[in-house]
């Protein structure tokens, strides 16, 4: 068939090429969930749109935060701190592993550091460095006069299960040296690391305080042949007075090229792209204004990410609606396309939020009628295809199908400028 036709022809029969791409929505029939219409195959992975979890919290307890993920054959493990249960007094370590590849489903839970000699331990951030060789670092707190002093923690393991030592030990606290007095000033408090080994090189992200001062974001260096000895190399500028690269979770990824996740005002996530592990670019990815997120506040987020495919998948983070910030659970967004559906009135319904990795439910309340489904990509928000959607029906699922399975860009590259939308917009979405 010529080209034009085979174009004319995808067209008129409701799919649209872009960047080499055709799309299609399916209809797959009624999914018994009245007050939305729910997409499978919506997963965009490395993608820079977060979709919120419709099942958070996931993993629960008194106040449990501080995520950090890693993929161990078809199940995840969390690394996170805090309290378990009411009344706890001491914030532990915990380890939670997945019961199958989706997050959603159930977690375990097993205390893998207690606090020792210290008031808490948390903020745990993993590394299986090969073979029966696995690194953590977390922060430990206690007092030193009437101050709490935060400082970093060494612990190793031959499994990623058991942890020597199994308890704060002031032995194990790191050593940070700033021989160009990048600081300013003596380092009295680092705490919140993420960890990364780069063949020879670690790499460690940390918040600090200089004399007992404000919080600031750090990057430091170590050469040793483990974790334990460190170099300040750069300290990074606040942002409007927020700390610049707040409670970072970062990886290396396949290509050399490094991916993390911050927090800002404990309200945004951003997550950030770098070819050398120092700057990054930062976009939004998550926001707790949307009316979707179930708490008032987002912080210590971590990382969903694939190691083994190099894929993002989405982002793990505490979530509270206590102004103490305390109260945490820890809830999951996934990496999606925008998917956006009008109704007559040019009234767009633009809330969603992911059911599982791969589907997402865009909430359309009572209304009954439909006019069109449009699709877009979460990088750039420019719309990638759009469909009559007027035999659509309140709590429908329909399947997103792709021709080939496109392959998303490893980081995302632009930031989003969004497509006019005439008419008015329902609520909010990334794409506004």
């Amino acid at each position: 068939m010529h080209s034009r036709n085979l174009l004319s022809l995808l067209i008129l029969s409701g799919l649209w090429l872009a960047d080499s791409q055709a799309y299609e929505f399916t209809y797959v029939g009624p999914s018994g969930k009245p007050g939305y219409i729910f997409f499978t195959q919506a997963g965009f992975p490395n993608g820079l749109q977060s979709v919120n979890c419709a099942d958070n919290p996931i993993i629960q307890g008194d106040n449990v935060y501080a995520p950090d993920l890693l993929r161990v054959g078809n199940a995840w493990r969390c690394y996170y701190g805090g309290w378990a249960t009411y009344g706890q007094g001491n914030d532990k370590i915990y380890l939670g592993i997945s019961d199958d590849f989706e997050p959603i489903g159930s977690w375990s839970r097993t205390t893998i550091i207690s606090n020792g000699v210290y008031v808490h331990v948390n903020d745990p951030t993993v590394v299986q460095a090969g073979p029966g060789v696995w690194h953590m670092l977390f922060t430990a707190a206690r007092f030193i006069g009437q101050d709490y002093r935060d400082w970093i923690n060494y612990a190793t393991s031959s499994d990623g299960l058991q942890w020597s030592p199994s308890s704060g030990s002031v032995s194990t606290e790191i050593v940070l040296n700033d021989p160009l007095n990048i600081a300013g000033g003596p380092m009295t408090d680092i705490a919140r690391p993420s960890l990364v080994k780069d063949d020879g090189l670690w790499r460690l992200w940390f918040d600090g305080k200089v004399s007992n001062g404000s919080i600031r974001s750090y990057y430091a260096e170590g050469t040793e042949p483990e974790p334990f000895v460190f170099t300040l190399k750069y300290r990074y500028l606040d942002v409007n007075g927020f700390p610049g690269f707040m409670e970072p979770d970062v990886v290396k990824r396949k290509d050399g090229t490094f991916l993390a996740v911050i927090q800002r005002n404990f309200n945004e996530l951003f997550i950030g792209t770098s070819s050398t592990g120092q700057s990054f670019i930062l976009k939004k990815a998550l926001d707790a204004d949307h009316p979707m997120f179930k708490r008032k506040y987002v912080s210590n987020p971590g990382l969903l990410y694939d190691q083994v495919m190099d894929n993002l998948l989405g982002l793990s983070f505490g979530m509270t609606d206590n102004d103490g910030l305390t109260d945490h659970d820890i809830g999951f967004s996934y990496q999606q396309y925008i998917i956006e559906v009008e109704s007559p009135g040019s009234v767009w319904h633009v809330d969603a939020e992911s059911r599982s990795l791969q589907e997402q439910s865009i909430s359309v309340g009572n209304t009954i009628q439909f006019e069109q489904v449009r699709l877009k990509d979460p990088n750039t928000a420019i719309a990638l295809y759009s469909k009559d959607f007027s035999n659509a029906a309140n709590g429908d699922r329909w399947t997103l199908r792709n021709f080939p399975t496109p392959t998303p860009s490893s980081t995302p590259s632009a930031t989003p400028t969004p497509t006019p939308i005439l008419g008015q917009v329902e609520h909010w979405s990334l794409s506004h």
